[in-house]
């Protein structure tokens, strides 16, 4: 079973990243890579994705698509 249901839960994680994606490139806004992955992680914390794997597969999936990004934490002074 846990097989199945981390397939099934990785896909909708890749689900959520497209979603996310498409939506700051249809807005104009910047997909922030650090708070995406992090809010995504904690969606879905079966995914069995360690964080880096995360913002990374964020990463190249919002550069293939186009999306704008920025890639340190949102820092408040």
């Amino acid at each position: 079973m846990g097989t199945g249901v981390s397939f099934y839960i990785r896909n909708l994680v890749g689900q959520e990243m497209r979603s996310r994606i498409a939506l700051a490139r249809q807005r104009g806004e910047t997909l922030r890579i650090p708070e995406t992955a992090a809010e995504i992680a904690r969606s879905y914390p079966g995914s069995a994705l360690a964080d880096e794997d995360l913002r990374n597969r964020l990463f190249a999936e919002a550069i293939q698509a186009g999306a704008p990004i920025a890639l340190k934490a949102n820092t408040r002074h």
